[in-house]
């Protein structure tokens, strides 16, 4: 789970490690590759259901070419939060939170979701 960044680059979550920038033209030291590692999250059971299976992988993003030969990292995939920490996924709305975590967000009579 990280964000995007600028230039087409990615960044942590803004909590996490500093929400630094991460280089993807660059390749990865054992310790950024360990860092990135770390910010493995499960989705929800909805994305992993036998018809959903497929169209999650597809829509979740592969990593950097330069990324994908590292061995704590070869096979993962990547959901890319926007600057507001949110993304879609099947065509629901994600949002991460520091006190929630992933949620999908739901619009109420209110508009403001949950």
């Amino acid at each position: 789970l990280l964000c995007e960044g600028d230039d087409n680059n990615l960044r942590y979550l803004p909590w996490r490690n500093n929400g630094i920038l991460i280089d993807i033209t660059s390749e990865l030291t054992e310790e950024e590759a360990l860092l990135i590692a770390r910010e493995r999250l499960r989705l929800p059971m909805f994305y992993s259901l036998p018809y959903y299976i497929g169209r999650t992988l597809k829509e979740l993003r592969a990593l950097p070419e330069r990324w994908q030969d590292v061995s704590m990292l070869k096979g993962e995939l990547m959901l890319v939060l926007n600057r507001q920490l949110e993304a879609e996924l099947l065509g629901r709305k994600l949002r991460y939170s520091k006190e929630y975590g992933l949620e999908e967000i739901k619009e109420g009579n209110d508009g403001k979701g949950i």
